[in-house]
């Protein structure tokens, strides 16, 4: 009678490929954890931080093209109106603190972020985070060298459209937030495309009431910003036209779910922007034109913020 060990063997293996992690990347995170770091975040928190990471890069790069200088401190560049959302940190649920010195292993400011002022042209934040490409909660500097380079090429190809001081902050602020709040809701794979602003900023951001401007007056209207974010439910779009710019409005749409859709597949943009069927504004001046028509549970202060300093 033959051995029953190689049939044993293979059926040992393939349980143990059933029971294996479903990346290379999960069980090095399982392996790298450090006993006293925060909790695991789940894959959207970890969006939704690499989101607010890039979105005050994004703003600080802004601030610098307009004024030809970094902030002095935090507070000035949440004055500068560049930062019209502020985000909720995952750990605490509570609005991310600016912190006035964060080191690594100092996970009790998880989350939370840390302006550091060198000079006129060298500014940066720090902080410890947690994202879909680390192990772990790490610390990082941020923005980094890649995106200094990212800033010179901005300054020398966008200087007029990055030098405006108004009215187009508004307008650029929210598209730079836009990419962030569709791979959140992409990557919660429910499905469903949100139909309310509620359902849209959830409990990852809220908006400062200071700072919501979709409207401008001035001396040429003409010349004003404009922001939708939407989504189409019938045609399974979300949509997103903003006008940074006086000659220039930008269309952009992203079929959902994406699961099976190549990249050609699913993003549009400009001339070849699909003809929206039911649109839904989430977001924007046709459908908020100012701050008293938002929805209360979206809101918060610019005096929310905390400034930590011990």
């Amino acid at each position: 009678m033959k051995s029953k060990l190689p049939f044993i063997l293979t059926l040992a293996f393939l349980i143990l490929l059933c029971v294996a992690p479903d990346s290379a990347d999960a069980s090095k995170r399982r392996i790298a954890r450090n006993p006293s770091e925060p909790r695991e975040l789940t894959r959207v928190e970890q969006v939704r931080i690499e989101g607010y990471m890039n979105y005050f890069s994004h703003a600080l790069f802004r601030y610098c093209c307009i004024y030809g200088e970094y902030p002095a401190s935090a507070r000035l560049l949440v004055k500068s109106g560049l930062i019209v959302v502020w985000p909720i940190n995952p750990l605490t649920g509570n609005p991310v603190r600016f912190i006035r010195d964060i080191r690594e292993g100092e996970y009790k400011y998880a989350g939370e972020m840390c302006y550091v002022y060198n000079s006129p042209k060298a500014g940066f934040f720090k902080g410890i985070f947690e994202t879909t490409r680390s192990m772990g909660w790490e610390y990082y500097e941020f923005p980094d060298v890649v995106d200094q380079s990212k800033l010179e090429q901005l300054k020398k190809s966008s200087t007029k459209s990055y030098s405006e001081k108004e009215p187009y902050r508004f307008a650029k602020s929210m598209a730079s937030l836009f990419g962030t709040l569709k791979n959140i809701h992409l990557d919660e794979k429910t499905g469903k495309l949100p139909k309310s602003t509620e359902e849209l900023l959830g409990n990852h951001f809220r908006i400062l009431r200071e700072y919501y401007r979709p409207k401008y007056s001035g001396d040429d209207d003409q010349h004003g910003g404009f922001f939708e974010l939407g989504v189409d439910l019938k045609a399974g779009f979300w949509y997103s036209i903003y006008k940074t710019r006086p000659d220039y409005t930008y269309h952009f749409a992203h079929r959902f779910p994406y699961e099976g859709l190549n990249l050609l597949e699913r993003e549009f943009v400009d001339e070849d922007f699909p003809e929206l069927k039911t649109p839904i504004p989430l977001l924007g001046s046709s459908v908020y034109p100012d701050v008293l028509t938002l929805p209360g549970k979206v809101l918060m202060s610019v005096d929310d913020i905390k400034y930590v300093r011990d």
